[in-house]
C-alpha cells in the first residue's frame, strides 16, 4: 500500500472508537485498524459505552435474526436502544469513507 499524508484533523474517524464484527472481505482487521489509527481514530475488540462506530462485515445483515447476530452487534443494538449514539457501517460503506479520505489507493482490494 502507498500512502500520502493524511489530514487526521478532518477525518470521519478522528477521536472515534471503531469496532469490527464479522469477516472483512476487503482487508484484514489488522490492516483496517492501521487505517483507522492513521485517520485519527482507535479500535477496540469489544463493544462498550465508548464505542462510536461498528463496522459490520456480514454480507446480508438485514436477513440475520437475533440468534444469528454476533455478540458485538447485539451489544451495539442494545446500547443504541438505550440512547448511545453508535454508527453502524456495512463494509462497503466503511470502504467508501476510507476511499473518500485523503488516502492514496483503492482500499477495496486485499
Amino acid at each position: 500500500m502507498n500512502f500520502i499524508p493524511i489530514d487526521s484533523e478532518t477525518s470521519f474517524f478522528k477521536n472515534k472508537v471503531v469496532v469490527f464484527t464479522g469477516p472483512l472481505y476487503s482487508m484484514s482487521r489488522v490492516q483496517a485498524s492501521l487505517l483507522i489509527r492513521r485517520l485519527g481514530g482507535s479500535t477496540s475488540s469489544s463493544v462498550t459505552k465508548k464505542t462510536n462506530i461498528l463496522v459490520i462485515g456480514f454480507k446480508n445483515i438485514q436477513s440475520l435474526n437475533l440468534n444469528q447476530m454476533s455478540t458485538k452487534l447485539r451489544r451495539a443494538i442494545d446500547l443504541e436502544c438505550n440512547g448511545q449514539d453508535i454508527i453502524f457501517l456495512k463494509e462497503d460503506e466503511f470502504l467508501n469513507i476510507l476511499n473518500d479520505s485523503k488516502y492514496l489507493g483503492d482500499v477495496s482490494k486485499k
